[in-house]
C-alpha cells in the first residue's frame, strides 16, 4: 500500500512550519533524484499524486517544485542524497 499523501487529511501547523524554509529543489536535482532511483517520469508523479506534465514542467525547469512534493518524493523513493 503505497502512503498517502501528507496534504491528502489537511495541512496541520507542523507540516506548514517544516517546509516554510525548505528551499524548492533545482531542475537538475529533481532529475537526477528520479534517474539514481531507476524511475520514469511517469513512476516518480504517481509517487507524489501528480501528474506527467507536472513532473515534466518540474525536470526542465518551467515551473518550480513545491518543497512538500520533493521531500515527499524523495522518502517515497528512499533518496537519502542528491547532488546540487
Amino acid at each position: 500500500m503505497q502512503a498517502r499523501f501528507p496534504f491528502q487529511n489537511g495541512v496541520t501547523k507542523m507540516t506548514k512550519t517544516k517546509f516554510k524554509k525548505m528551499p524548492a529543489p533545482t531542475h537538475a536535482q529533481i532529475r537526477a533524484a528520479r534517474v539514481s532511483a531507476g524511475l520514469t517520469q511517469a513512476e516518480a508523479a504517481d509517487i507524489c499524486q501528480s501528474s506527467l506534465r507536472s513532473w515534466s514542467n518540474w525536470e526542465r525547469g518551467d515551473q518550480p517544485m513545491h518543497p512538500i512534493f520533493w521531500a515527499w518524493f524523495l522518502e517515497c523513493a528512499e533518496i537519502t542524497a542528491v547532488a546540487s
